[in-house]
Order: C-alpha cells, then sequence, then structure tokens
C-alpha cells in the first residue's frame, strides 16, 4: 500500500514540475520579448528625440507610430503577469512586472502624443532619455532569473521556498 501511495505521488509530482517548467521557460520568453522590443523603441526613440525638440513634422509622426509597439509592451506584461499568478509561479515577480508595465504605459502615451525624452508632467521629474530605466530594470530581472535564488511561492495556501535556476 505504501508504495503504490508513493507511486502516486511520484506520479502527480511530475506533471506539476512539468508544468512549472513550462511556466518558468514562457514567463522567461515574455520577458526576453519585452526587453527586446523595449530596446527597439528606445534606439528609435534616441534617434527621434533631437529631431522632435526641434519640431520637425516628420519625426513626430515616427514617434506616434512607436506608441503601438509600445503598447504591445504593455500587452505581454499584462500577459504575464496574469500567467504567473494562475499558476501561482512567483510571488516576487508581479510586481516588479507590474512596476515596469505601468512605466511603459506612461511612455506609450507620451510617444502617442509624439513626445520624446521630454519633461515628464505627471512624474515631476526629467524623463531619461529614451526611457532606459524600464530595460535596466528588466536586464537586472532576467539576470536574477539566471542566478539560482530562493523565491517565495504560495501552493494551496502554504508558503514554501523553491529555488530556480
Amino acid at each position: 500500500m505504501r508504495k503504490a501511495r508513493a507511486r502516486t505521488r511520484a506520479r502527480a509530482a511530475t506533471p506539476r514540475a512539468e508544468i512549472e517548467k513550462l511556466v518558468k521557460a514562457q514567463v522567461m520568453e515574455n520577458l526576453r520579448a519585452i526587453l527586446e522590443r523595449q530596446k527597439s523603441v528606445r534606439e528609435a526613440t534616441q534617434s527621434l528625440s533631437s529631431r522632435v525638440a526641434s519640431g520637425e513634422r516628420q519625426a513626430v509622426l515616427r514617434v506616434r507610430q512607436l506608441s503601438p509597439a509600445e503598447q504591445r509592451v504593455v500587452d505581454i506584461a499584462a500577459q504575464t503577469i496574469e500567467l504567473i499568478e494562475q499558476t501561482q509561479f512567483s510571488v516576487a515577480l508581479p510586481p516588479a512586472v507590474h512596476a515596469i508595465q505601468r512605466r511603459c504605459v506612461y511612455i506609450a502615451a507620451d510617444l502617442g502624443n509624439g513626445q520624446a525624452g521630454e519633461k515628464d508632467r505627471r512624474l515631476g521629474n526629467p524623463r531619461r532619455e529614451g526611457h532606459s530605466g524600464t530595460s535596466g530594470d528588466l536586464q537586472t530581472e532576467l539576470l536574477q532569473q539566471r542566478q539560482p535564488v530562493a523565491v517565495q511561492i504560495v501552493r494551496r495556501g502554504q508558503e514554501q521556498n523553491c529555488w530556480r535556476n
């Protein structure tokens, strides 16, 4: 009877481990996609910021065209947060991705208004040239994902420490 219970537990643990592996791979892929898109938008914004400041119409139109790309970053972040929360993959990661998502919402709105590298009136501080802080935070997060770190995961109402590589 004990052997049967042990086999049943082993079978139950195998799909859970496979699901966690798939979720981790998808989360990492989403974070990489966010980082790549953010970098491309930042590079384009940096190249256009001086021309936008001088009032060039074509540059302003090009900056406005970057807004949907930045909005896609917001959408990917939302999907990632939802995946993490539904699978209870991590407790610490959703707030970090949510913070990046919020900044990207502001950036997308600014780009939609044709603003590139200008003072952010809502936050009262100068915008970092090309909003490099967002992708920098994400790069830090990706680097932390590669290092073995303890992550608090809540499962069935109990808190457990799990290692991720």
